[in-house]
């Protein structure tokens, strides 16, 4: 009996930190993946940050003018700058903290890409691969900072011929991993032609264009996108991705694959919320935006910024089981949802003159040939 019940016992015993080593490992590999979805989501949720402090400031500014005035009323303005400073230096703090580990991960990745290190015993292996890479460097047409690489070849040389420590050669080996990243990130990118400048109209930087944003109601290429993140840093992005993705989401059930929705992106949609519908259900005026959607005004066409209405989840859901529009809609209510979409297809114009020629010049077949998924 006394040995059954120590078998029992012994036996709780293994069970318990089975359970326990199960558990640390789940944890770890949640905690792994949760790391990697952050890291990937960081940047952007800096967006949400900069709305919440514009929110903030906006309702302070309103409580100061409603309660102070005169003197009192400066003196709290001048405070709430200095909180708004104050924070925003701490958000942009904490971002150059996140960028910069960003970067070092994609250097570090990078580097994983390019193949294993080699392993040497001894410094004659050292020695031979240190003279395979200065033939290799003569022969490229890299040239800056060569003649410092190599200079540092020649001093790890030496000391290794003196029977030096590779331990004491990790400062060395450091300068040279840099100039091998330079060497790395500069090998196959060409200086750019006059051509393929601009100047920003904001920072007056002369940029390559693939460091200027695009969209589809611009005229000319003027602002990069460090200027336009500045300018749009107090917007809460995640609001208008969701209303992109339910209308993305709509029209791939209806098989429209050809719709403006795939075209377009976050900051249309946050045009023509607040520019062309004015923040509210055209209904019933909720201004709530989180439960706006822009679904189609006429159902039997494909959607566009000039074919959308703006609505509630709700009102929504009952629009698009409308068939005649005339029959349900007053004549007023027609007239301003009709104007409303005028004032779109006037700021889309370029879309849709850009989309007329890509598809009678023929080269639409082309669209997904190169695998990716729109």
């Amino acid at each position: 009996m006394i040995n059954h019940l120590e078998r029992v016992r012994k036996a709780k015993v293994i069970q318990k930190n089975f359970r326990n080593y199960l558990w640390r490992k789940r944890v770890r590999e949640a905690a792994q993946e949760w790391r990697n979805l952050v890291a990937e989501q960081q940047m952007q949720d800096f967006d949400l940050l900069y709305a919440h402090v514009e929110k903030w400031k906006l309702g302070e500014y309103q409580r100061i003018n409603e309660t102070c005035s005169g003197a009192t009323r400066i003196a709290e303005l001048n405070a709430l700058l200095d909180k708004e400073v104050q924070l925003l230096n701490g958000i942009e703090y904490q971002k150059n903290l996140i960028r910069k580990e960003l970067k070092e991960n994609r250097i570090q990745r990078q580097l994983v890409n390019l193949g294993r290190p080699t392993k040497w015993v001894g410094y004659k292996n050292r020695l031979e691969l240190i003279q395979q890479i200065r033939e290799i460097l003569h022969e490229s047409e890299y040239t800056c900072n060569r003649v410092e690489l190599e200079e540092l070849f020649s001093r790890e040389k030496r000391l290794l011929e003196c029977n030096y420590n590779a331990k004491d050669l990790v400062n060395l080996h450091q300068r040279q991993q840099a100039l091998f990243l330079d060497i790395i990130f500069s090998v196959g990118k060409t200086k750019p032609k006059a051509d393929d400048t601009r100047m920003c109209i904001k920072c007056k930087n002369v940029r390559p264009l693939a460091d200027f944003t695009l969209h589809t109601r611009q005229k000319v290429v003027a602002i990069c996108q460090t200027c336009s993140n500045l300018k749009l840093s107090a917007i809460d992005k995640s609001i208008y991705k969701a209303i992109l993705r339910s209308i993305r989401r709509d029209e791939r059930q209806r098989g429209a694959l050809a719709s403006y929705a795939f075209i377009i992106q976050e900051d249309d949609i946050r045009f023509l919320i607040e520019n062309i519908w004015h923040g509210h259900s055209v209904l019933s005026q909720c201004d709530n935006r989180m439960e706006l959607r822009l679904p189609r005004w006429k159902m039997t066409e494909d959607w566009a910024p000039w074919n959308c209405i703006c609505l509630t989840q709700t009102e929504a859901r009952a629009h698009i089981n409308v068939q005649h529009l005339h029959r349900v809609y007053e004549k007023n209510f027609l007239q301003d949802v009709q104007g409303r979409n005028s004032l779109a297809l006037t700021a889309f114009r370029k879309l849709k003159e850009v989309d007329f020629d890509f598809v009678e010049s023929g080269e639409w077949w082309n669209v997904g040939l190169d695998g990716q998924t729109i």
